[in-house]
């Protein structure tokens, strides 16, 4: 079983949205909800707000400041701050171990009775091995590595938070999660409606998320499944951002649900497991290619026939075909895996990327213009980096002045390639300098060789006087 735990909910307008997102359904759904330490003491609120919280959903706790700059003093202290504040809530189903990168090796102290779910760094196999062993539960961010879900499958977890919980912070794709082994997905995503905009859609068979661009023709077009929901179509085409966070919030949970009931029906995961998990210190190379396949051009090319004149030895003239290289017009990104998933503006679940990059580099006069918009793009990046170098009190900033010499670089280069240099280079070489020094060189080079004119005789009668 899968669980969703909802971030955000230090927020009481969130906690009230997904209390009566709760209220569509006709059996309670089977969720959990965060809160961050950090967030809540920048509200000013205590552990009485979490035991409220508590009578509502199974609460995680998480301290909030993994993303925090911090040196080795303030993460220390922040640590302490969070468990202390962690044994005044014991109510709490799991808390997430503190995590900072100023504290590597730091542990959680063993007598807090809330259940802590240590987190994996997401560098040492082995780490990760070492901390299921002894705890079974773990939270990490998964970056797809095919080696943790069988790490993950092959130590056995219970479907609960209070013991054998994987844990997965911040991963949108609940599929993914799935497949991978988690059984606890951590979903900040569920607000995103609120802050930019964006549509989350279950329509019963596939989930969708676009942009807000695109999200009015999204809701017309699965009216029916709305309205079935217990959503107020009014409020969405009003543009109403609680009634967009209350549909996303719908469509996660109808779609966790689903994905519970096809694991059910299919008797568990679809992945096929991994027997052996290879760790970097052990991994070895395999000897033999069980699968011959057929090969095919990369996708980042494709070919392009070309006609032209071409005269053979003998010197006839025919005409004749030949493939050039030219950048691909499709692409294999796809929207799961882009990195660019969480902001991009035409994000849409498993479909391919929305965006092309037509580039035509075949002419001098394309070369120009290429550069020039690479120019155009570092001037602007230039007048930015000035911008928020004012913004942020004007004092110099290093990386503002490197920006600006790259600018001027490319300015140089820009010009010496619009400067059009002819050159002309004669060699002329005579039979009897034996392979040497050449005519010219021997002329007009550094090393030239003059020779002395010839030697008058003596006996030469040079003139000689005629007398009439």
């Amino acid at each position: 079983m899968l669980t969703i735990v909802f971030q955000g909910i230090e927020s009481q307008n969130h906690r009230a949205t997904l209390e009566s997102v709760m209220e569509l359904f006709d059996t309670p759904p089977r969720i959990a909800v965060s809160i961050s330490h950090k967030s809540l003491k920048s509200r000013r609120l205590g552990p009485s707000y979490v035991r409220t919280t508590v009578d509502r959903f199974p609460v995680v706790m998480e301290a909030g400041v993994s993303q925090t700059s911090m040196t080795s003093s303030e993460a220390q202290k922040a640590s302490e701050e969070y468990y202390e504040f962690l044994s005044e809530v014991p109510q709490i189903a799991a808390a997430v171990e503190f995590h900072h990168p100023a504290l590597p090796d730091h542990t959680a102290p063993a007598d807090l009775s809330p259940t802590i779910i240590p987190v994996w760094d997401g560098k040492d196999l082995k780490a990760l091995e070492g901390i299921l062993t002894a705890t079974s539960s773990v939270a990490m961010t998964y970056d797809g590595d095919k080696r943790v879900p069988a790490l993950l499958r092959r130590n056995g977890h219970t479907a609960d938070l209070t013991g054998g919980t994987m844990l997965a912070i911040g991963l949108p794709d609940l599929k993914e999660a799935k497949q991978a082994g988690f059984n606890a997905v951590m979903l900040s995503s569920w607000v995103h409606p609120g802050k930019f905009g964006e549509v989350s859609l279950w329509d019963g068979s596939k989930f969708h998320r676009v942009s807000s661009a695109l999200k009015q023709a999204l809701i017309e077009d699965n009216s029916d499944v709305i309205q079935r929901a217990g959503l107020d179509m009014a409020l969405l085409r009003a543009n109403d951002s609680r009634e967009f966070i209350r549909l996303a919030a719908y469509s996660f949970i109808s779609w966790a649900q689903s994905l519970d009931l096809s694991s059910d029906k299919s008797g568990g995961a679809t992945v096929t497991e991994l027997s052996i998990v290879s760790t970097p210190s052990d991994r070895t190379v395999g000897k033999g290619v069980k699968n011959v396949r057929r090969t095919v051009a990369l996708p980042i090319f494709e070919r392009h026939e070309v006609e032209s004149l071409e005269s053979d030895e003998s010197g006839e003239v025919s005409l004749k075909k030949r493939s050039h290289l030219r950048p691909a017009s499709e692409t294999v990104r796809s929207c799961d895996s882009c990195f660019l998933s969480s902001t991009c503006p035409a994000y849409e679940a498993a479909s391919s990327c929305a965006f092309n990059f037509p580039v035509e580099v075949r002419t001098d006069s394309q070369m120009k213009a290429l550069l020039s918009s690479i120019m155009e793009l570092q001037a602007t990046r230039v007048a930015f980096a000035r911008f928020a170098e004012e913004v942020n009190g004007g004092y110099p900033d290093e990386v503002v002045g490197k920006e600006m010499d790259r600018l001027f670089r490319m300015a140089e280069r820009m010009k010496k390639v619009d400067e059009k240099r002819e050159r002309l280079t004669v060699s002329v070489e005579s039979e009897s300098s034996g392979g040497g020094t050449g005519v010219l060189s021997r002329i007009f080079g550094e090393k030239a060789q003059v020779e002395p004119p010839p030697a008058i005789e003596a006996d030469v009668v040079v003139a000689e006087i005629i007398e009439d």
